[in-house]
């Protein structure tokens, strides 16, 4: 005769069920106040970083510039002070300092973040398009960057993305860090557990490793319109310029992206005839540099001495080119005229497309994440002239725009997908 289970044994199995639920709940209680705990030390960390001064003999570095947070900068920032950016501030530029630059939590910079002598510390899950150069940097959890160059010392935190790493003093490399590139470094290395690097891992000599960055990284071109001197923000974004002020620094600025816009589609010319435009490229960002100092005429002189460079290197590779047509005059005639036809037919179709359609590709540029005002004409510049283009570009065609690292270029890649 079977026996069945009576009430007895029905309250037994609920109790069992009620404890389990119980250990359960407990154990998710356990794991909140844990993941909030590490959201306190995170903010704690961001909070040091951002207020961490190096101690000396004069006491705290003085600020050049203080950026509040939820902040939208159109343009590069520039100080021999130190430069603090506080959280989720969106520069379109790039920040250079000869000091240190400390940047908050959640931030996205278009650029470069350079500090000539001094440190360079970047906050959690902030993103900088371009290179990172410094004497010691440091990158908090989740920080997504691209080349990066520390003189003495650099410390990545887990979960981070850069592109190539030259680190000339010792590199230490947080659990899951993953760099799209090569490791290069001449000091010592300590890696933690889940590390991903796509290309190789080389030791180097301090002097072999400082040439090669010099070589290898290439820094954004100046951005425009707006810039930012020493002195703006110490306490606030500053005293409001007059209107009369803003106007005539309106007309300045417009003149001067008309110059550089026209030295760019040079450069742009002259890189697709492979000609050698490093020299010319530097000439402009001194020009730049010397124009954010006020110091226009040297500037103008920066300019026209780059223009003509580049002038003179495209008409000898034009003759060059007419040389070997000649070689074949029946054949180069041909493609001479095929060239005509091509050509008539690109000004043709330039001409039928309107400045407002140009401004609405644009605009479409910058609803892809991470690409901003600046970038989003560099693209329609370089040649991509809607959405669909992006999405089938290469990664070595995006690579051509100025500014754009693997890194980015993958992150384009990644959020069109």
């Amino acid at each position: 005769m079977k026996n069945n289970p009576g009430p007895t044994s029905e309250l037994q199995k609920l109790k069992k069920d009620k404890k389990r639920l119980e250990n359960s709940n407990k154990k998710l209680k356990q794991r909140k106040k844990q993941l909030e705990e590490k959201i306190d030390s995170l903010k704690e960390e961001n909070r040091r970083l951002l207020h961490e001064r190096e101690e000396s003999e004069g006491g705290k570095e003085e600020t050049g510039i203080k950026l509040p947070s939820d902040t939208v900068i159109k343009g590069d920032i520039e100080s021999e002070k130190q430069i603090e950016v506080g959280s989720e501030v969106r520069i379109l530029g790039s920040l250079r300092s000869e000091n240190d630059i400390i940047l908050g939590y959640g931030n996205q910079i278009d650029g470069d973040v350079i500090s000539e002598k001094g440190d360079v510390k970047v906050g959690n899950a902030t993103e900088i398009g371009g290179i990172i150069k410094g004497e010691k940097i440091r990158l908090a959890e989740g920080v997504r960057a691209g080349q990066i160059k520390g003189k003495e010392k650099i410390d990545i935190d887990e979960n981070c993305e850069v592109s190539d790493l030259f680190a000339l003093g010792d590199l230490n490399l947080g659990t899951n860090v993953k760099i799209d590139g090569t490791l290069r470094h001449a000091g010592e290395l300590a890696a933690s557990r889940g590390i991903t690097i796509t290309d190789s891992v080389m030791p180097q000599s301090k002097e072999e490793l400082e040439r090669e960055a010099d070589e290898t990284m290439s820094e954004s071109l100046p951005s425009l319109p707006m810039i930012i001197r020493e002195g703006f923000g110490k306490d606030e974004l500053g005293e409001e310029e007059s209107k009369e002020e803003e106007e005539e620094e309106e007309e300045e600025v417009e003149s001067v992206r008309d110059k550089i816009e026209e030295i760019r589609s040079l450069l742009k010319s002259a890189r697709e005839e492979n000609v050698d435009i490093l020299e010319e490229r530097n000439t402009l960002k001194e020009g730049v540099s010397l124009l954010k100092r006020g110091e226009n005429e040297q500037a103008e002189d920066k300019f026209t001495k780059c223009k003509l460079s580049l002038e003179e290197k495209l008409e000898s590779e034009e003759i060059s080119s007419d040389d070997e047509v000649d070689e074949e005059e029946s054949e180069g005639e041909v493609e001479e005229t095929e060239t005509g036809i091509v050509e008539e037919k690109l000004v043709s179709e330039s001409e039928e497309t309107s400045r407002m359609e140009k401004e609405e590709i644009i605009e479409k540029f910058q609803e892809i994440q991470g690409v901003g005002p600046s970038l989003a004409r560099d693209l329609y510049e370089g040649g991509f002239h809607s959405v669909e283009e992006l999405r089938e570009a290469s990664e070595s065609e995006l690579l051509e725009i100025d500014g754009i690292g693997k890194s980015f270029a993958n992150r384009i890649k990644d959020n069109l997908s």
